[in-house]
């Protein structure tokens, strides 16, 4: 008897096993598993494989320049993966399908509050940058460095104050933020 890895999973001419689509899946993007996913039962169980939707995530990762920390993948669920593997195609539909003269609503809107206010309590901002991946800021000042995590899941609320913050003389224009080629 066949052991589940290499069991049969789709009908006469094309039998494969199972270990074979879930390598085809590693390599596909997101949009085309969930088209698999729609094409037969054994299709479906397969597309809902964890290793698959990891491997996924690492892929949009690489291939957006998305800072790979953004997803603590080891504690994501299942729907987490998917949702956020998804996430560059959404946008993308979104986009396309959208009239562009009128902006897009914000899902959330928070106000951030400083550790290490000004003098007037305040946090004044030269800049702000959106870490490629959506999840972390960074805002400067003449004075600090401040992260702020905007987390990964929409389901789980933003921290309302920052992660970290280095007090210096800051005298630096920060021109961009990305992820370094190891992620």
């Amino acid at each position: 008897m066949e052991n589940s890895a290499t069991q049969t999973v789709l009908p006469r001419p094309f039998r494969l096993s199972l270990e074979v689509v879930m390598h085809i899946m590693r390599y596909v993007n997101p949009v085309d598993i969930i088209s698999m996913r729609k094409t037969c039962r054994p299709m479906c169980d397969v597309s809902q494989l964890r290793t698959v939707w990891v491997a996924a995530l690492e892929r949009v990762c690489e291939s957006h320049g998305i800072f790979k920390p953004t997803y603590p993948m080891e504690k994501m669920s299942l729907p987490d993966l998917e949702h956020a593997a998804l996430a560059p195609y959404r946008i993308i539909k979104l986009l396309k399908a959208k009239n562009l003269e009128v902006p897009l609503e914000p899902y959330q809107t928070r106000i951030f509050r400083c550790r290490q206010p000004d003098l007037n309590g305040q946090h004044h901002p030269f800049g702000v940058h959106l870490v490629p991946g959506g999840r972390f800021v960074l805002t400067h000042n003449v004075k600090s460095l401040h992260l702020w995590d905007l987390v990964y899941n929409v389901n789980v609320p933003i921290k309302p104050r920052q992660t970290a913050f280095v007090n210096t003389l800051w005298h630096h224009k920060i021109c961009a933020v990305g992820a370094s080629s190891d992620g």
